[in-house]
């Protein structure tokens, strides 16, 4: 296939700038913040090639040059691509669930042992991981996976990189720039119009949205109440996801949680995730409080067992992995998460 890019005039830079303070809180967990910087860009350009990963088994219905609009201009894919490359978790499980196994993924085994989700069983057994070691990930690598493609969110945290990539292979970004967290359905819609899917695509997002609103009609209590999903960083602050149209706050919705109103009206119409004094402890109350703790105690935070979630025994403590689940949504790992956290949520019913 062709490896032509085309590329428009960049977006703006999205809000609130994603710098590479707390990069593993940031892209794995609540913080969106960057990956880090391309400071291996030369060596991306003139590495040895190998061949990595199992390919991407795909139907060859999409021909001919398509243009893909996303947060870093545009880009135009020629035919089907065979070899991509995904670099955030999101994109990663769109492509696995409509059946294509990306050539190499980003992973750390700072999420998980091994750098497979539980959500991802044995999917990508076999298949090359890029490692991403806390700050950043190698352009080297994605370069040696020899990809016909690219696909990444958060990932592709600057211009730069996002030239650098596409230097690589024809390069696209988040389909929706004015979201911190994209949806899990747009990126599921794009992975299959990517690889000519468009019908598995519409079934994988059917299938699971009939599985949430299952899951809501089996907690008809949470109608009405409200949640607070929260990244304590001990010593630092509380970083409050605000924004109910983000792409980690849909399941909730479908759930009939809101975002605590008090939280709202203090971030004054930040989208994303905004930050707070670990003083304004009162801004987490609701009937649902998800906590990552980053190895603290929420029981240090004063006030924090007066919240109503904290008196119901509603208060979920999140490990990396469970509010990646969450922060980073998909098809796949909704219902493994949700199924983690229902006890808190029956809790909250009463």
């Amino acid at each position: 296939m062709s490896r032509t890019t085309h590329l428009s005039a960049p977006l703006p830079a999205r809000r609130g700038g994603r710098r590479a303070v707390a990069a593993l809180l940031v892209s794995l967990a609540l913080v969106t913040a960057a990956c880090g910087g391309s400071g291996d860009d030369e060596a991306a350009k003139g590495g040895t090639e190998t061949t990595a990963g199992t390919g991407s088994g795909t139907d060859t219905t999409a021909t001919g040059p398509r243009t893909f609009e996303h947060a870093w201009g545009s880009t135009e894919i020629d035919g089907v691509p065979e070899r991509i490359v995904s670099l955030d978790p999101q994109f990663t499980d769109a492509l696995l669930a409509i059946g294509v196994t990306p050539v190499a993924y980003v992973t750390s085994d700072l999420l998980v042992d091994g750098g497979i989700t539980p959500w991802q069983d044995d999917l990508l057994d076999g298949v090359e991981q890029i490692d991403y070691d806390g700050v950043t990930y190698s352009n080297q690598d994605v370069y040696n996976a020899q990809p016909d493609a690219i696909v990444g969110t958060f990932a592709i945290e600057n211009q730069q990189r996002y030239d650098d990539l596409s230097d690589i292979a024809p390069t696209i970004g988040s389909p929706d720039p004015d979201r911190e967290v994209q949806r899990w359905q747009d990126l599921v819609t794009l992975a299959g119009d990517l690889v000519g899917r468009p019908d598995d695509a519409a079934k994988v997002i059917s299938d699971t949205e009939a599985d949430l609103e299952a899951r809501a009609d089996e907690l008809p209590g949470l109608d009405g109440k409200t949640y607070t999903f929260v990244n304590y960083v001990p010593g630092d602050a509380l970083y409050i996801v605000a924004d109910p149209d983000d792409g980690a706050s849909e399941a909730f919705a479908t759930l009939g949680l809101t975002i605590n109103p008090e939280a709202l009206a203090a971030a004054d119409g930040k989208t994303g995730r905004a930050k707070f004094s670990l003083e304004q402890v009162d801004l987490l109350d609701a009937d649902v409080i998800l906590i990552l703790a980053n190895g603290g105690d929420p029981d240090d935070l004063i006030g924090f067992d007066t919240l109503r979630a904290a008196k119901s025994g509603a208060v979920v403590e999140l490990d990396m992995l469970t509010a990646t689940a969450l922060n980073q949504p998909s098809s796949l790992s909704l219902p493994w998460v949700l199924d983690q956290i229902e006890p808190a949520l029956r809790k909250a019913e009463s």
